[in-house]
């Protein structure tokens, strides 16, 4: 066993990505990063679904590529020996490579006869006796889920296709085909976030991945890159593309699929939780449009170019320290012991991480028995995060970068609520965070 793991999850997220993983080379970034990530979930599915006709027209590309997820498995396998000397949970490269799955071969297809070895995987998986939610991150095209969804809803009685559809959560990356309006048709209850701009204004949540924040050039480019995943980092690195479809003419790492597992990986750390989008995370933050549908939220960010407000900030907000912990388990992927790479710091926070207090009361926020498993110096953040609360204003917390913090509970006429992220992390190289969020809940005395 490995020592010191900080968050050993009892109950795992289940979770199915779907990829139209040959088309634009970012899937492939993506896969990179995610299989250095799955040891935090129960992976069920990896799905190679249809790129869009440009792809396949224009450059001659077959529809379906599962063979480049096997790439990528094949050589998660070879690095998956020294992964597991830093982390539990991995799973074999040999249960990875049977649960990928292949797709229609178009977009626009999704009713009576246009079945496939992916949707019907996903009905399995769905229909498995497991209470946890299978939890969806759509990279490239939902039309596979969707069929999947549309068998179900003209096969099974309303209350079966209710029970169904009650076990799916989505986060979805745009809108790449029909399979998303199909499934809002077919099952308007379902639970989904969608990283979807209408307005075309160019700033979707997802964009924050690669889009925006002081640090863009230096962060995404291929100066950070190439040190730090490609090269000197096994076989998966290896595979790791330096061009993708990116027009800014600055950017090497893409990766616009990536914030849909990053939310998910944001509940396993302790930064948010995946039944509450709007509290913001590495996947971004959403709000509430209708049914079990939420979109794109906006947070405003300090920057040394001035104050940003849009939803790209949800994303770029976190990219420092979500890259310098892909860059730690890029590096485990070739630190043959433990003591060869850094590991996050394990958080604590003393007293409730859910608390109401009364305005004016004293509040301390105590991050006293935290640690690093490498034995690194820990610095402390209690930030305060505006957007993600009912209180709205700003606010003030007194040695906000001390281990033990404090504020005075504002004056309130009805209850509202405020999120502390403690961020700890440590002075190894790369330097990494662990989180904890406190929400209070503030009432009128």
């Amino acid at each position: 066993m490995v020592k010191n793991i900080a968050a050993e999850e009892t109950d795992k997220l289940r979770i199915i990505i779907t990829t139209d993983i040959g088309g634009d080379p970012d899937d492939a970034q993506s896969m990179i990063r995610f299989l250095c990530y799955s040891n935090m979930f129960d992976v069920e599915g990896l799905i190679a679904t249809c790129l869009h006709k440009k792809h396949i027209e224009r450059y001659g590309k077959p529809p379906v590529n599962p063979n480049l997820i096997k790439e990528r498995v094949e050589a998660y396998g070879q690095v998956l020996d020294n992964l597991k000397k830093h982390a539990n949970g991995f799973p074999s490269s040999e249960y990875l490579l049977s649960i990928i799955k292949s797709g229609y071969p178009s977009r626009e297809k999704v009713g009576a006869g246009y079945d496939t070895e992916a949707s019907e995987w996903i009905i399995k998986c769905i229909d498995k006796e497991d209470p946890r939610t299978l939890n969806f991150a759509i990279w490239g095209g939902a039309v596979d889920l969707a069929q999947a969804i549309h068998k179900v809803k003209y096969t099974r009685s309303q209350e079966q296709f209710d029970k169904f559809i009650s076990k799916i959560r989505i986060y979805c990356i745009n809108k790449q085909d029909i399979g998303v309006d199909s499934i809002l048709s077919n099952a308007p209850d379902i639970l989904m976030y969608l990283a979807y701009d209408k307005s075309s204004t160019g700033k979707k949540v997802y964009l924050g991945m690669y889009q925006g924040g002081d640090d863009m050039q230096e962060l995404t480019s291929s100066d950070w890159v190439v040190p730090n995943v490609q090269t000197n980092h096994g076989l998966l690195g290896a595979l790791y593309p330096l061009k993708t479809n990116t027009f800014n003419g600055i950017n090497c790492l893409k990766e616009g699929d990536t914030p849909s597992f990053l939310f998910f990986v944001s509940h396993v750390i302790g930064l948010s939780n995946c039944a509450h989008p709007n509290w913001g995370s590495w996947g971004g933050r959403f709000i509430h449009h209708s049914n079990n549908l939420w979109l794109d939220a906006k947070d405003t960010v300090v920057t040394s170019e001035g104050v940003v407000t849009d939803e790209k900030a949800t994303v770029w907000r976190w990219r420092k320290e979500f890259q310098n912990d892909f860059a730690a388990r890029m590096d485990w992927c070739v630190a043959e012991k433990y003591t060869d790479a850094n590991h996050n710091p394990v958080v604590v926070v003393n007293g409730a991480l859910e608390r109401t207090v009364s305005s004016g009361e004293t509040v301390v926020l105590d991050a006293t028995g935290s640690f690093d498993p490498d034995d690194d110096t820990l610095s402390y953040e209690w930030m305060y995060y505006k957007e993600a609360g009912t209180y709205g204003e700003d606010f003030e917390v007194s040695n906000a970068n001390k281990k033990i913090a404090s504020f005075v509970a504002p004056l309130v006429l009805t209850p509202k609520t405020l999120h502390f992220i403690l961020k700890v992390t440590d002075n190894g190289s790369p330097r990494l965070t662990g989180y904890k969020r406190v929400i209070v809940t503030v009432v009128s005395c």
